[in-house]
Protein backbone atom coordinates (compact mmCIF):
# COMPACT_ATOMS: atom_id res chain seq x y z
CA UNK A 1 0.00 0.00 0.00
CA UNK A 2 1.12 3.76 -0.51
CA UNK A 3 -0.63 6.46 1.62
CA UNK A 4 -0.49 10.06 0.63
CA UNK A 5 -1.20 13.01 3.46
CA UNK A 6 -1.91 16.22 3.80
CA UNK A 7 -0.77 16.95 7.36
CA UNK A 8 0.10 19.71 9.53
CA UNK A 9 -1.88 22.35 7.40
CA UNK A 10 -5.68 23.32 6.88
CA UNK A 11 -8.01 20.11 5.71
CA UNK A 12 -5.89 17.57 6.58
CA UNK A 13 -6.86 14.12 4.44
CA UNK A 14 -5.72 10.93 3.49
CA UNK A 15 -5.85 8.38 0.55
CA UNK A 16 -4.51 4.50 0.47
CA UNK A 17 -4.08 3.45 -2.41
CA UNK A 18 -2.91 -0.31 -3.85
CA UNK A 19 0.86 -0.08 -4.62
CA UNK A 20 0.47 -2.51 -7.75
CA UNK A 21 -2.78 -1.90 -8.84
CA UNK A 22 -3.43 2.06 -8.24
CA UNK A 23 -6.77 1.44 -7.24
CA UNK A 24 -7.70 3.29 -4.51
CA UNK A 25 -9.01 1.80 -1.14
CA UNK A 26 -9.46 4.47 0.98
CA UNK A 27 -9.66 8.12 1.35
CA UNK A 28 -11.28 10.86 4.05
CA UNK A 29 -10.74 14.19 4.94
CA UNK A 30 -10.12 14.59 8.85
CA UNK A 31 -13.46 17.45 8.75
CA UNK A 32 -15.46 14.18 8.42
CA UNK A 33 -14.42 12.75 11.82
CA UNK A 34 -13.97 15.80 14.09
CA UNK A 35 -16.67 17.85 12.29
CA UNK A 36 -15.03 20.81 12.29
CA UNK A 37 -14.51 22.60 8.43
CA UNK A 38 -11.38 22.37 7.04
CA UNK A 39 -10.39 20.36 10.31
CA UNK A 40 -5.96 20.51 10.14
CA UNK A 41 -3.16 18.98 11.89
CA UNK A 42 -1.85 15.76 12.59
CA UNK A 43 -3.10 12.29 10.97
CA UNK A 44 -3.49 10.20 13.95
CA UNK A 45 -7.20 9.64 13.30
CA UNK A 46 -7.58 9.00 9.75
CA UNK A 47 -4.45 6.80 10.05
CA UNK A 48 -6.73 4.81 12.81
CA UNK A 49 -10.01 5.17 10.94
CA UNK A 50 -8.23 3.79 7.40
CA UNK A 51 -6.46 1.30 8.41
CA UNK A 52 -9.07 -0.22 10.78
CA UNK A 53 -11.71 -0.22 7.81
CA UNK A 54 -8.92 -1.28 5.53
CA UNK A 55 -8.07 -4.12 8.08
CA UNK A 56 -11.67 -5.52 8.36
CA UNK A 57 -12.15 -5.11 4.73
CA UNK A 58 -9.50 -7.74 4.18
CA UNK A 59 -10.00 -10.01 6.74
CA UNK A 60 -6.91 -9.13 8.95
CA UNK A 61 -8.01 -9.21 13.07
CA UNK A 62 -4.89 -7.21 13.89
CA UNK A 63 -4.28 -3.60 12.51
CA UNK A 64 -0.66 -3.95 13.08
CA UNK A 65 -0.16 -6.83 10.98
CA UNK A 66 -2.33 -4.90 8.13
CA UNK A 67 -0.30 -2.57 8.77
CA UNK A 68 3.18 -3.72 7.59
CA UNK A 69 2.18 -3.50 3.93
CA UNK A 70 2.32 -0.16 3.61
CA UNK A 71 5.48 0.53 1.35
CA UNK A 72 5.56 4.28 0.94
CA UNK A 73 3.81 7.10 2.72
CA UNK A 74 4.11 10.23 0.99
CA UNK A 75 3.64 13.99 2.88
CA UNK A 76 3.18 17.51 1.74
CA UNK A 77 2.62 20.58 3.27
CA UNK A 78 2.55 23.96 1.79
CA UNK A 79 3.37 25.88 5.30
CA UNK A 80 6.55 24.24 6.51
CA UNK A 81 8.35 20.94 5.71
CA UNK A 82 7.32 17.88 7.56
CA UNK A 83 10.53 15.84 7.97
CA UNK A 84 11.65 18.77 10.16
CA UNK A 85 8.87 19.91 12.08
CA UNK A 86 8.21 15.92 12.46
CA UNK A 87 11.97 15.96 14.19
CA UNK A 88 11.21 18.39 17.04
CA UNK A 89 8.25 17.17 17.59
CA UNK A 90 9.32 15.76 21.44
CA UNK A 91 10.27 19.29 22.36
CA UNK A 92 6.90 21.34 20.66
CA UNK A 93 5.09 18.86 22.58
CA UNK A 94 6.82 19.56 26.06
CA UNK A 95 6.32 23.39 25.47
CA UNK A 96 2.40 22.72 24.60
CA UNK A 97 3.34 23.77 20.99
CA UNK A 98 2.31 21.09 19.44
CA UNK A 99 -0.66 18.04 20.76
CA UNK A 100 0.80 14.70 22.13
CA UNK A 101 -1.71 13.41 19.36
CA UNK A 102 1.38 14.67 16.81
CA UNK A 103 3.47 12.06 18.32
CA UNK A 104 2.22 8.85 18.26
CA UNK A 105 2.65 5.13 16.20
CA UNK A 106 -0.48 6.16 14.13
CA UNK A 107 1.05 9.65 12.91
CA UNK A 108 4.59 8.84 12.63
CA UNK A 109 4.42 5.98 10.18
CA UNK A 110 7.12 5.55 8.01
CA UNK A 111 9.57 7.84 10.48
CA UNK A 112 12.10 6.24 12.53
CA UNK A 113 10.65 7.55 15.57
CA UNK A 114 7.50 6.22 14.71
CA UNK A 115 8.83 2.69 14.37
CA UNK A 116 10.05 3.08 18.48
CA UNK A 117 7.02 4.01 19.67
CA UNK A 118 4.93 1.81 21.85
CA UNK A 119 2.51 0.22 21.75
CA UNK A 120 2.80 -0.01 18.61
CA UNK A 121 5.17 -0.46 15.57
CA UNK A 122 3.54 -0.10 12.81
CA UNK A 123 4.33 -0.45 9.02
CA UNK A 124 8.56 -1.51 10.06
CA UNK A 125 9.58 -1.67 6.52
CA UNK A 126 7.49 1.86 5.19
CA UNK A 127 9.05 5.06 4.21
CA UNK A 128 8.07 8.24 4.11
CA UNK A 129 8.91 10.89 1.69
CA UNK A 130 7.87 14.54 0.85
CA UNK A 131 6.85 16.47 -2.15
CA UNK A 132 6.58 20.18 -2.70
CA UNK A 133 3.22 21.52 -3.28
CA UNK A 134 2.31 22.34 -6.39
CA UNK A 135 4.28 19.87 -7.40
CA UNK A 136 1.93 17.45 -5.30
CA UNK A 137 -1.13 19.28 -6.93
CA UNK A 138 0.43 18.30 -10.73
CA UNK A 139 0.78 14.92 -10.18
CA UNK A 140 -2.74 14.36 -8.42
CA UNK A 141 -4.20 16.03 -12.10
CA UNK A 142 -1.93 14.18 -14.26
CA UNK A 143 -2.73 10.83 -12.81
CA UNK A 144 -5.93 11.03 -12.93
CA UNK A 145 -6.32 12.70 -16.56
CA UNK A 146 -7.92 10.98 -19.51
CA UNK A 147 -5.32 11.69 -21.90
CA UNK A 148 -1.64 10.95 -22.60
CA UNK A 149 -0.33 14.14 -23.34
CA UNK A 150 -1.03 17.66 -21.62
CA UNK A 151 -0.57 20.71 -19.83
CA UNK A 152 -1.39 21.23 -15.80
CA UNK A 153 -1.50 24.33 -14.80
CA UNK A 154 -1.16 24.85 -11.01
CA UNK A 155 -2.86 28.43 -9.39
CA UNK A 156 -2.96 27.28 -5.37
CA UNK A 157 -2.32 30.36 -3.83
CA UNK A 158 0.80 29.83 -1.62
CA UNK A 159 3.09 26.86 -2.18
CA UNK A 160 6.55 25.58 -0.64
CA UNK A 161 9.24 28.57 0.39
CA UNK A 162 12.12 28.62 -2.17
CA UNK A 163 13.94 28.41 0.99
CA UNK A 164 13.04 24.62 1.73
CA UNK A 165 14.01 23.90 -1.57
CA UNK A 166 17.75 25.35 -1.29
CA UNK A 167 18.13 23.97 1.82
CA UNK A 168 17.08 20.21 1.15
CA UNK A 169 19.57 20.33 -1.84
CA UNK A 170 22.24 21.67 0.24
CA UNK A 171 22.09 19.33 2.90
CA UNK A 172 21.44 16.31 0.58
CA UNK A 173 18.33 15.24 1.48
CA UNK A 174 16.98 11.84 -0.34
CA UNK A 175 13.82 11.82 1.43
CA UNK A 176 12.71 15.14 -0.12
CA UNK A 177 11.15 16.15 -3.84
CA UNK A 178 10.92 19.31 -5.31
CA UNK A 179 10.17 19.90 -9.05
CA UNK A 180 13.60 21.45 -9.70
CA UNK A 181 15.06 17.86 -8.52
CA UNK A 182 12.45 15.93 -10.51
CA UNK A 183 11.55 18.03 -13.74
CA UNK A 184 13.25 19.75 -16.54
CA UNK A 185 12.60 22.40 -17.48
CA UNK A 186 10.79 23.05 -21.12
CA UNK A 187 12.64 24.64 -24.06
CA UNK A 188 11.43 28.81 -23.39
CA UNK A 189 10.92 27.97 -19.79
CA UNK A 190 9.65 31.39 -17.99
CA UNK A 191 10.06 32.22 -14.54
CA UNK A 192 9.24 35.23 -12.74
CA UNK A 193 11.12 37.34 -11.26
CA UNK A 194 13.85 35.94 -13.13
CA UNK A 195 16.26 36.77 -10.41
CA UNK A 196 14.90 34.87 -7.79
CA UNK A 197 17.72 32.66 -7.49
CA UNK A 198 19.54 35.17 -6.62
CA UNK A 199 17.24 36.56 -3.88
CA UNK A 200 18.50 37.21 -0.55
CA UNK A 201 16.55 38.33 2.72
CA UNK A 202 13.12 37.81 1.03
CA UNK A 203 11.31 34.82 1.19
CA UNK A 204 9.61 33.24 -2.08
CA UNK A 205 6.26 31.13 -2.07
CA UNK A 206 5.05 28.87 -5.31
CA UNK A 207 2.53 30.86 -6.87
CA UNK A 208 1.64 29.74 -10.22
CA UNK A 209 2.78 26.96 -12.33
CA UNK A 210 2.46 25.10 -15.53
CA UNK A 211 4.02 21.97 -16.63
CA UNK A 212 4.02 19.59 -19.52
CA UNK A 213 3.49 16.07 -18.96
CA UNK A 214 3.15 12.97 -20.97
CA UNK A 215 2.84 9.36 -19.61
CA UNK A 216 2.91 5.63 -20.78
CA UNK A 217 1.32 4.14 -18.04
CA UNK A 218 2.72 4.53 -14.34
CA UNK A 219 5.41 6.20 -15.82
CA UNK A 220 5.29 10.30 -16.15
CA UNK A 221 7.37 13.09 -17.19
CA UNK A 222 6.73 16.32 -15.97
CA UNK A 223 8.39 19.68 -17.25
CA UNK A 224 8.08 23.24 -16.36
CA UNK A 225 6.65 25.89 -18.86
CA UNK A 226 5.96 28.41 -16.38
CA UNK A 227 6.46 29.72 -12.61
CA UNK A 228 5.48 32.31 -10.73
CA UNK A 229 6.80 33.32 -7.07
CA UNK A 230 5.20 35.55 -4.69
CA UNK A 231 7.20 37.54 -2.04
CA UNK A 232 6.52 36.83 1.50
CA UNK A 233 5.35 40.30 1.84
CA UNK A 234 4.30 39.89 5.58
CA UNK A 235 6.53 38.28 8.62
CA UNK A 236 5.36 34.55 8.41
CA UNK A 237 4.59 34.65 12.17
CA UNK A 238 1.42 35.95 10.87
CA UNK A 239 -1.94 33.58 10.85
CA UNK A 240 -2.08 31.80 7.77
CA UNK A 241 1.74 33.23 6.93
CA UNK A 242 0.07 36.14 6.03
CA UNK A 243 -1.62 34.63 3.09
CA UNK A 244 -4.11 36.71 1.88
CA UNK A 245 -1.19 39.76 1.60
CA UNK A 246 0.36 37.52 -1.29
CA UNK A 247 0.14 38.58 -4.79
CA UNK A 248 -0.74 34.92 -6.42
CA UNK A 249 -3.91 34.56 -8.27
CA UNK A 250 -5.17 31.80 -5.58
CA UNK A 251 -4.66 34.93 -3.08
CA UNK A 252 -7.07 37.26 -4.79
CA UNK A 253 -9.98 35.14 -3.88
CA UNK A 254 -8.60 34.28 -0.43
CA UNK A 255 -8.15 38.17 -0.07
CA UNK A 256 -12.33 39.11 -0.98
CA UNK A 257 -13.38 36.01 0.89
CA UNK A 258 -12.02 37.72 3.95
CA UNK A 259 -13.02 40.88 3.48
CA UNK A 260 -16.95 39.58 2.73
CA UNK A 261 -16.77 36.35 4.42
CA UNK A 262 -14.23 37.41 7.67
CA UNK A 263 -12.99 34.06 6.52
CA UNK A 264 -9.72 33.67 4.03
CA UNK A 265 -10.69 30.20 3.65
CA UNK A 266 -13.94 30.65 2.21
CA UNK A 267 -12.46 31.17 -1.29
CA UNK A 268 -14.61 28.61 -2.63
CA UNK A 269 -17.73 31.09 -2.14
CA UNK A 270 -15.96 33.81 -4.40
CA UNK A 271 -15.63 34.14 -8.20
CA UNK A 272 -14.62 36.44 -9.40
CA UNK A 273 -14.83 38.30 -13.18
CA UNK A 274 -12.57 40.59 -14.16
CA UNK A 275 -14.32 42.96 -16.74
CA UNK A 276 -11.44 45.32 -17.29
CA UNK A 277 -8.08 46.26 -15.42
CA UNK A 278 -10.49 48.85 -13.23
CA UNK A 279 -13.56 46.48 -12.79
CA UNK A 280 -13.40 43.81 -10.71
CA UNK A 281 -16.80 41.83 -9.86
CA UNK A 282 -17.48 39.19 -6.89
CA UNK A 283 -20.20 36.91 -7.95
CA UNK A 284 -21.53 35.41 -4.55
CA UNK A 285 -24.88 33.21 -4.79
CA UNK A 286 -25.61 34.69 -8.23
CA UNK A 287 -25.83 38.88 -6.37
CA UNK A 288 -23.16 40.51 -8.40
CA UNK A 289 -21.09 43.22 -6.62
CA UNK A 290 -19.02 45.69 -8.28
CA UNK A 291 -16.20 47.05 -6.74
CA UNK A 292 -14.36 49.48 -8.47
CA UNK A 293 -10.42 50.83 -7.84
CA UNK A 294 -12.02 53.58 -5.62
CA UNK A 295 -12.46 51.74 -2.72
CA UNK A 296 -9.10 51.82 -0.68
CA UNK A 297 -9.61 48.23 1.19
CA UNK A 298 -10.71 46.56 -2.40
CA UNK A 299 -7.26 48.40 -3.91
CA UNK A 300 -5.09 44.83 -3.08
CA UNK A 301 -7.16 43.21 -5.23
CA UNK A 302 -6.52 44.85 -8.49
CA UNK A 303 -2.86 45.10 -7.52
CA UNK A 304 -2.48 41.28 -6.51
CA UNK A 305 -4.66 40.75 -10.64
CA UNK A 306 -2.24 43.27 -12.22
CA UNK A 307 1.06 41.30 -10.56
CA UNK A 308 -0.45 37.74 -12.09
CA UNK A 309 -1.40 39.00 -15.57
CA UNK A 310 1.99 38.14 -17.15
CA UNK A 311 0.59 34.38 -16.12
CA UNK A 312 -2.85 34.78 -17.50
CA UNK A 313 -1.15 36.07 -21.10
CA UNK A 314 1.00 32.85 -20.72
CA UNK A 315 -2.60 30.56 -20.03
CA UNK A 316 -3.83 32.48 -22.93
CA UNK A 317 -0.63 31.88 -25.53
CA UNK A 318 -0.56 28.10 -24.50
CA UNK A 319 -4.51 27.47 -24.72
CA UNK A 320 -4.74 29.62 -27.85
CA UNK A 321 -1.96 29.34 -29.93
CA UNK A 322 -1.33 25.79 -28.49
CA UNK A 323 2.42 24.43 -28.06
CA UNK A 324 2.13 21.08 -30.48
CA UNK A 325 0.37 18.64 -28.17
CA UNK A 326 -2.43 16.52 -29.19
CA UNK A 327 -4.38 17.41 -26.02
CA UNK A 328 -4.63 20.56 -23.43
CA UNK A 329 -6.36 20.05 -20.19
Amino acid sequence: MIIGLNEYSHDTSMAIIHADTGSLLFAMSKERLTRRKHDGGDVSLLMRRGLSALADQFAFTDVAAFAEGIQLVVANNHHFRVAPFERRLPLQIALNYAPASTHTAWNLIGTPAGRLLAPLNLASKATKIEISHHLAHAYSAVYSAPVARGIVIVMDGMGDNRDDWVRAAFHGEKSYYSEERVCDDAPGFLQFPSHVHEARGVGYREAETAYRFTKDGRNVKLERLFKRWTPENEPPELPNHSFEEMDSVGAVYSRVAAIIFRDWNACGKVRIECLSINEIVVIINDNSHHFSDRGVQYSHCFELLTNSFQFVLFVRRVLFQGDGLSSVR
